[in-house]
């Protein structure tokens, strides 16, 4: 009864607080905007709880078909005025149509679109499907598989009748949405809601052997039902060290922020205590998949207390701390999802949640996030689905080029000589570090230490020398000497290069090396002179992006920008050349792990899984700074940069010196968890603001025109030359053209400014003094200016951030030039600051706070 009433209250205050416009009411405005004679269906709406704008997503429709992608938007204020309006609408569309009638059947369409993407789907389309209202066809499948009829507006301007089909590729982790052609079955276009982020530009996959890896329990059977009313005690990074390299781990108690997670983050059923006690609840299902079974894999468990304590070392291999690594998956996952809740990422937006608590937007979509995923290296994913349906987070191990194995000589004159060697193909992977004797194999035939036959000599507890020669492969020779009693093996190369031992073997259950052969000949010698020498084989330094604090929000981030564009139920708004989704994830990751003393440094992304130190270029082509010579991208730079990161660094760059901007205008707030002071957090505020009035598909220029918009509407224009400025310094000026959003090389870049007009404050003044400065700031009792020799007379009003004056205060008494102002009367806040003697003015912003 306690549940039931308590999500029946929620359910009543939303409705009560935001009432939803309906189909008719949206039509008088669409008319203001003169646009009219088009149909179209309301995909989703919401109120923001802190602007209080409405935002009402569309698709427009033709003989009773929706057009893919063809997604208006409205945003409105409480009195349902239009702030934003994004025309996507096509006129007359019923003109452009092919045909009214699929000659191809859904199912022949959906056998087209997953050959096209690599699937098979014929067991899948045996299983049981049901047709949702909307039209939809989904099937009873292990993956993702469903169809739905739309039109398609191609390049040539035609609106084709197609099948849009939604199929997951389970080898390659990508989700597609693809359109194939009503009339021929041909593939007219796709999409991916899938973005893989790995150290390489391009984006490619790296898949390695899914058999290597052992098989670790489903342990969601040991979940327990124990109800606990405080939340859990996790050993992990904390959220503002991006990774080991960084800062240390710390043992964090009770992390949930009460708005965000009420009844903490092991929660499922909206009533005090813990429904789980692995890394499972509400807002993520943190387990590993080692295996790449994409399933239900092991969590830690951490007991009735919810304490998830484990031992983490970054130089053992990465399995060695795989509770330690979920551990910190599930917490910064649940941090991601608690910070972006006070910047408006919440249930009506579209977040990640499996209850939403009677707040509104779809449930049933935690995130599920794998860690230490085996079906790749060197990569993380994150796929999107629209609004009710789960996102998919996938961390793989990460096996930077550069970073080989070594052989490292323990005793005699040699101690502490190493050697870089490679792995085999065989045998296990990962292995700990293996230290014994080194034994040159014997195997009593011509040529004894090729080990192609049978090893005579005893290398019981020993680290075996073999070298390369003869008829026989790799396998052979491990497995020679493994029988022999090795216990490691180390393969001398016949070249002065290394390779990759390649061969498969269950049999064999021993690592093995290869170095070459000017490093075996010198361990030969040494043995051959009777030296003992004690080796040893020292595995790859692995590094685990569970452990990657900006590489999870990055992939998190990707969640965020696809919900928030185009609105809730629609994840195909950002396919466009010129998509900045890499952009807006790179500055997730950036503003939750800045400090105030980065503003004049430059920071890569990925520098720890690159085995880089800090100040290492990372995975990116340049470090973000505010600096031009460290980081010299504009505009133009996305028509050589690659898609989708290029293009995203350009993006990035853009709002990293736009957060610097603002910090050094409102100061720099070390608590990511406050929206509304320091010019970082505002930073981010804007950005959320400009995600969801951003049209469907941007370029670079609605891009900017969104954030302007957004710093309009939520801090009355305070911010519009601060922002213009650093726009037009990386080429995004009032003249730049983005061209079609289809290409990234159509677009011009320009650097010129708009003319700027006073605001209803008078803040952009011509005659503004440049000398005069106020000190403190923030302040609590009284503010002090600092005026040019001359001034007899200041008048100084304070404006809250929408224009409106609070209060004003003169003054003609001056000491040594200083004007000081009482402030205790005035509410704690932030403030608009406009001084002036009549012909000059000095304007600023004034955070008022308490002692």
């Amino acid at each position: 009864m306690k549940k039931i009433t308590l999500l029946l209250n929620l359910i009543i205050i939303s409705i009560s607080l935001f009432a939803q416009l309906n189909k008719a009411q949206v039509s008088i405005l669409l008319k203001q905007k003169g646009v009219a004679h088009s149909d179209f269906i309301i995909t989703s709406q919401y109120t923001d709880k802190q602007t209080e704008i409405t935002h009402i997503y569309m698709r427009q429709i033709v003989n009773g078909i929706e057009i893919f992608n063809v997604n208006p938007s409205l945003h409105v204020n409480k009195s349902n005025e239009i702030v934003t309006f994004n025309n996507d609408f096509i006129a007359q569309p019923e003109v452009l149509v092919n045909t009214t009638t699929a000659k191809l059947d859904y199912l022949t369409a959906i056998q087209h679109a997953a050959s096209h993407v690599g699937v098979n789907v014929l067991q899948a389309m045996s299983k049981q499907f049901e047709k949702a209202k909307d039209g939809q066809i989904t099937f009873n499948s292990e993956h993702p598989l469903s169809v739905k009829k739309y039109y398609f507006l191609t390049e040539d301007n035609n609106l084709k009748l197609t099948w849009n089909v939604e199929v997951f590729n389970p080898e390659t982790n990508d989700w597609w949405n693809v359109r194939v052609d009503a009339t021929d079955g041909s593939v007219l276009d796709k999409n991916n809601w899938t973005t893989h982020c790995n150290q390489h530009e391009t984006c490619n996959r790296l898949m390695t052997n899914k058999t290597a890896s052992v098989s670790l329990l489903n342990q969601a059977s040991t979940q327990q039902k124990n109800k606990k009313t405080t939340d859990g005690t996790y050993h992990v990074l904390p959220y503002y060290f991006e990774s080991p390299n960084h800062g240390d781990r710390e043992l964090l108690s009770s992390p949930a922020t009460t708005n965000a997670s009420p009844f903490g983050w092991h929660d499922t059923d909206g009533v005090a205590g813990a429904d789980f006690t692995i890394t499972r609840g509400n807002n993520v299902y943190a387990k590993e998949d080692t295996l790449a079974r994409n399933g239900f894999g092991y969590s830690p468990n951490g007991g009735t207390n919810l304490e998830f304590n484990y031992p983490y070392s970054r130089f053992k291999p990465a399995r060695a701390s795989l509770d330690a690594a979920i551990t910190n998956l599930f917490y910064m996952n649940n941090i991601m999802h608690d910070v972006f809740y006070n910047y408006g990422f919440d249930e009506a937006s579209g977040n990640f949640q499996a209850n939403n608590y009677g707040k509104g937007g779809a449930e049933r979509d935690g995130v599920h996030a794998d860690a230490q995923d085996g079906s790749g290296t060197n990569n993380a994913n994150f796929s999107t689905p629209a609004d009710g349906t789960r996102g998919r987070m996938q961390m793989y191990i990460w096996n930077p080029s550069g970073t080989q194995q070594n052989v490292m000589i323990k005793s005699s004159s040699l101690a502490g000589l190493s050697y870089p060697s490679q792995y085999a193909a065989f045998g296990p992977k990962p292995f700990d570090t293996l230290t014994a004797e080194l034994i040159l194999v014997n195997d009593s035939t011509s040529n004894p230490t090729f080990a192609c036959s049978s090893v005579k000599n005893d290398l019981t507890g020993k680290i075996a020398l073999v070298f390369r020669g003869g008829t026989c492969n790799y396998v052979t020779r491990v497995l020679n000497a493994q029988n022999a009693g090795a216990i490691g093996v180390i393969v001398v190369n016949n070249t002065t290069s290394t390779t990759t031992m390649t061969g498969t073997s269950s049999l064999i259950t021993i690592p093995s090396l290869m170095v070459n052969s000017t490093n075996g000949v010198a361990l030969r010698s040494r043995l051959d002179s009777n030296i003992s020498l004690s080796v040893s084989m020292i595995p790859p330094v692995q590094f685990d992006s569970d452990m990657d604090n900006v590489v999870i929000a990055h992939e998190y981030g990707h969640g965020i920008s696809n919900r928030l564009s185009g609105g809730p139920l629609n994840s195909s708004c950002l396919s466009g050349q010129e998509q900045a989704g890499e952009g807006w994830s790179d500055f997730f990751g950036l503003a939750l792990t800045a400090k105030a003393s980065d503003s004049s440094s430059a920071k890569g992304i990925g520098t720890w899984l690159s085995n880089q130190p800090t100040s290492g270029l990372g995975i990116r082509t340049y470090r973000y700074s505010r600096n031009l010579t460290t980081n010299p991208v504009t505009y133009n730079s996305i028509k050589t940069l690659s898609v989708p990161h290029g293009v995203g660094t350009v993006w990035c760059s853009m709002l990293y010196d736009i957060m610097w901007d603002m910090s050094d205008k409102y100061g720099f707030n070390d608590n990511i968890y406050d929206p509304t002071t320091g010019g970082n957090n505002m930073t981010l505020q804007l950005v959320i603001d400009a995600l969801k009035l951003q049209p469907c598909n941007p370029g670079f220029v609605n891009l900017r025109n969104s954030i302007i918009a957004a710093d309009s509407i939520r801090y009355g224009g305070a911010n519009k030359e601060l922002l213009w400025r650093a726009f037009a310094r990386r080429g995004l000026g009032l003249s730049a053209n983005q061209g079609a959003v289809t290409s990234r090389t159509d677009g011009e870049e320009a650097f010129d400014l708009p003319e700027f007009t006073p605001i209803n404050t008078g803040l952009y003044s011509e005659n503004a003094w440049k000398t005069v400065t106020m000190i403190p700031n923030p302040a609590n009792d009284y503010v002090s200016l600092a005026l040019p020799d001359g001034t007899s007379f200041v008048k100084v009003t304070l404006y809250d951030l929408a224009g409106k004056q609070i209060a004003q205060m003169e003054t003609s008494q001056f000491a040594n030039g200083v004007a000081r102002f009482d402030i205790n009367s005035i509410e704690n806040g932030l403030y608009l600051l406009k001084a002036t003697d009549g012909v000059h003015v000095y304007q600023t912003k004034l955070l008022k706070q308490s002692k």
